[in-house]
């Protein structure tokens, strides 16, 4: 096994706006939502005074949702935790151009917007915005005692901007002063009760999915990124919104109670040493400008470079063309109808290892959360790219009646990715704002997460001593994808539901 210093160099790119973080951020791959958001809880729960924070940033938000099974619902988690004076503050995306844009309203100033939402105004998210916009509104309310005014009132904003993207990252910061524990959680998973889903899945009622803990320095990476989110949120104009029969800003612009101190440096924050195998990048992109506004001039940002950042698009880059024996890519963005996003700027990268002999698998939803049967049009793309002479080394399946909502790419025991971005190029260039959280590793990170994705998909159990020996081994589990690849596994799969698409394996 390579050094950590070599596999860095061998799969980062040397990136201006991104922190190296080498051998001091343990990184703990979670797959599905239960595991996950138990992991969310403990670490919110243990969370106890001023000195510490709480910082969330969702692209869907839902503030009933239950984190483990019990009676404490996620708003009254948070609340309870304001009340002790724990610094609580969260991000919600409610994006302004999925709702209905009316003309300005003669009666604001001309540094607002008018914004509406009707029912025919709805379009892909607008679902999604309506719902952020109740839960924050209903967040803002919460309080355990009548006689207090409800702690989170100026914590919780709106992110109404973003051009023809949204602002996607989902991920939430938990520091604890008096240990100094720093955890950070990143991933595609947001908070909805849907997604507190077990490992195996034992139904398919709930879509599939992966997160990753970064416990350590790294998390200053993913706090300073919600510094300058929230920066960027309370720069914004004043905004309103109409939502039924209720017209109100976006975010609190007057009431001086409401208006709380800046989001302190993660600098600031007294950290417990960790010592680890891993070598850990957070990575972002970020559109070239904030918002394009109504009368026509843009709004650039306050805090970030006047170009945005491809920083994600950047590690792909590199890390794609160092692939030597397999690339696995676990996402929904396999999965997209082709009107919805270009494909233009990683399936070369794919074409490229393929070309050279690199065995590659994607694996992407074999239903949507409406519980229609997909078929992934991605196919017709790759083919566009690769020659049928190497097209045998790819194949692509989808998980049998299941939503796969992950984005995870895996690359020879050695590299990770887990994050916000899907794969394709909205989330690598100019539209979606995103997070990931990328690693290389000494040891068997890589490969224990690689084991328990492919046994969660052929529902056979990892914790098996001969199962657990036969998926670590890539002469025998490759086979498992296509039967050239490798010797094959002994042990039976007759619950897999894993489906080839296109040519027989």
């Amino acid at each position: 096994m390579a050094a950590l210093d070599q596999l860095e160099t061998k799969y980062f790119p040397a990136i201006p706006t991104v922190v190296p973080h080498s051998g001091n951020t343990e990184v703990l791959p979670h797959v599905d939502g239960e595991e996950y958001f138990a992991a969310i809880y403990s670490a919110i729960e243990a969370t106890e005074g001023p000195d510490d924070r709480i910082y969330i940033a969702s692209w869907l938000f839902e503030r009933q949702t239950r984190l483990i099974l019990g009676p404490k619902r996620l708003d009254q988690l948070l609340v309870a935790k304001a009340d002790l004076k724990v610094d609580v503050r969260i991000i919600v995306w409610t994006g302004r151009l999925v709702l209905h844009t009316q003309d300005l309203d003669p009666d604001f100033s001309e540094t607002e917007w008018w914004i509406s939402r009707t029912a025919e105004a709805l379009d892909l998210f607008g679902d999604v915005v309506g719902a952020n916009i109740a839960n924050v509104r209903g967040l803002r309310t919460v309080t355990t005692l009548p006689e207090i005014a409800p702690p989170l009132a100026g914590r919780v904003l709106m992110d109404w901007s973003g051009d023809f993207g949204s602002r996607h990252q989902k991920y939430t910061v938990v520091y604890r002063r008096s240990t100094g524990d720093l955890r950070a959680f990143v991933g595609g998973m947001d908070f909805a009760e849907k997604n507190v889903n077990p490992f195996l899945h034992p139904t398919n009622n709930s879509p599939h999915d992966v997160g990753v803990e970064c416990r350590g320095e790294a998390g200053r990476s993913v706090w300073n990124d919600f510094k300058t989110r929230w920066e960027e949120v309370r720069s914004l104009p004043g905004a309103r919104f109409r939502f039924g029969p209720i017209v109100e800003h976006f975010n609190p612009t007057t009431d001086a109670s409401l208006h709380v101190p800046p989001v302190p440096s993660p600098g600031t924050a007294i950290v417990t040493p960790v010592v680890s195998s891993s070598g850990v990048r957070i990575v972002r992109s970020y559109d070239r400008i904030k918002d394009s506004m109504l009368w026509g001039d843009d709004l650039p940002w306050e805090t970030l470079p006047p170009e945005g950042l491809q920083e994600i698009l950047a590690v792909f880059r590199k890390a794609l063309s160092a692939a030597t024996r397999y690339v696995y890519i676990e996402d929904q963005g396999l999965n997209s109808f082709e009107g919805f996003t270009s494909h233009i700027l990683l399936w070369p990268l794919v074409a490229a290892a393929i070309t050279k002999g690199v065995k590659v698998i994607g694996v992407t939803s074999g239903e949507d959360d409406d519980n229609r049967v997909l078929v992934p049009s991605i196919w017709t793309v790759f083919l566009d790219h690769v020659s049928p002479v190497v097209r045998p080394n790819f194949v692509m399946y989808r998980v049998d009646r299941m939503e796969v909502h992950s984005k995870v790419v895996l690359i020879d025991d050695e590299f990770l990715s887990i994050g916000s971005a899907n794969f394709w190029d909205r989330s690598m260039r100019f539209q979606d704002t995103e997070l990931t959280a990328v690693a290389v590793d000494t040891g068997s990170l890589v490969k224990d997460l690689r084991v328990r994705l492919w046994a969660d998909h052929l529902r056979v159990d990892p914790s098996d001593a001969s199962v657990r020996a036969e998926l670590e081994d890539l002469d025998k589990s490759l086979a498992i994808f296509r039967a050239a690849w490798g010797t094959g596994v002994s042990f039976p799969t007759p619950n897999s539901k894993l489906q080839l698409i296109g040519p027989v394996a």
